[in-house]
């Protein structure tokens, strides 16, 4: 099948996180509508009609590596990938165009690392994966294979990582292009954060049933501000904003 020129996925399993998906790809489709949005889903018969297509997923019992697996499959030679939990409050057309020059591009994680590695410095920052987009050039594909062998060899050696940690490994000892995009484009929710523009946000991540307040406050900010979230229990339900005058 010919793959179509740029496009959005998402990878959700179980319901909570295709509800969570719904609501990400409607508010996508409220800045880019002509953007064509994927979906790899285990439960198609409750996605929304927000998606262009409806892939089915056949999971393992590892996520991790059954999420790789769909970065692989993706319809598109450009993508960006969006984690389900996730709004969509800025177009981000601009992903797309960094890909003419660089084969990936990721923003830092909030964290500088979760494990040490051996072979990476600790200088070199972990980066989150809820945000990415790459290429499907042939490059691109052969680092994935190696992101998903790296995570399987971490796991042998009792390391207990997310797919961020082997990411940093691979990404390391790649000689992959990859571009740090700046911080509104993943926009961590559930940490504290620095605006220097509103209109600098274009994507809140997070999981919280929140997100639509949280950007309403962020949306009545002028000029610059401390980002501080609120939680009750563990889980986040506010945030301050903090006005620098």
């Amino acid at each position: 099948m010919k793959k179509l020129e740029k496009g959005v996925i998402y990878v959700a399993v179980g319901q909570d996180s295709i509800n969570e998906a719904n609501r990400s790809v409607k508010s996508l489709k409220k800045v880019m509508p002509q953007l064509q949005v994927s979906v790899f889903t285990d439960m198609p018969e409750i996605v929304d009609g927000g998606f262009d297509a409806i892939r089915n997923i056949n999971l393992t019992d590892d996520f991790k590596l059954d999420r790789m697996e769909c970065f692989l499959e993706s319809p598109y030679l450009k993508t960006v990938y969006i984690d389900a939990d996730t709004i969509i409050c800025g177009k981000f057309y601009e992903l797309f165009d960094i890909l003419d020059c660089f084969d990936f591009a990721i923003a830092h994680s909030p964290i500088s690392y979760d494990f040490p590695l051996k072979n990476v410095p600790s200088s070199f920052q972990q980066m989150n994966c809820g945000i990415m987009a790459y290429s499907g050039s042939n490059k691109v594909k052969k680092f994935i294979d190696t992101w998903k062998k790296t995570h399987v060899e971490l796991e042998k050696d009792n390391v207990i990582p997310g797919d961020e940690t082997s990411f940093r490994e691979a990404a390391y000892d790649s000689d992959l292009r990859i571009a740090i995009i700046q911080s509104g484009y993943n926009f961590r929710v559930n940490s504290p954060n620095i605006i220097t523009d509103r209109s600098d946000i274009k994507i809140l991540h997070g999981h919280s049933q929140n997100l639509d307040t949280i950007l309403s406050k962020i949306k009545g900010l002028c000029g610059f501000g401390f980002y501080v979230p609120k939680f009750i229990n563990g889980d986040l339900y506010d945030c301050d904003i903090i006005i620098e005058t």
